[in-house]
């Protein structure tokens, strides 16, 4: 994303039971001042029409943004779970992020990166 990189992420795990939870962390640096809800993240694990979707930060930035300025550097900690769906088949499935740039005159561009393979088990 222009004015954000990812850095690293952490999982708690890469085999998980249909319907249970991966613990995700995503490292970001700030390259630049953020453009208050400008940057969306997915993460996608199997089939890419289910995703969960949030604005980086989880709508913090707009948060610290307010109070004081996020200077360039500063690092971004996002550290959720991600309900691995119950109809989701047993078998290695890719876990990919995806970024979502909303620019100032609506472009979009999608970038993804995959992160790991997950193997769900009964």
């Amino acid at each position: 994303m222009d004015g954000v990189e990812l850095i690293g992420f952490d999982l708690d795990r890469t085999e998980v039971a249909a319907g249970g939870t991966l613990h995700i962390t995503l490292y970001w640096r700030l390259l630049k001042a953020p453009v208050l809800n400008y940057y969306r993240v997915s993460t996608i694990l199997g089939d890419g029409r289910f995703r969960e979707t949030h604005t980086l930060g989880f709508g913090l930035i707009s948060r610290y943004q307010q109070e004081r300025r996020l200077p360039p550097e500063t690092v971004i900690v996002e550290d959720y779970d991600l309900v691995v769906m119950s109809s989701l088949p047993k078998g290695e499935h890719s876990l990919r992020l995806a970024t979502c740039d909303f620019g100032t005159l609506g472009a979009r561009t999608e970038e993804w990166l995959e992160l790991a393979e997950i193997r769900v088990v009964d």
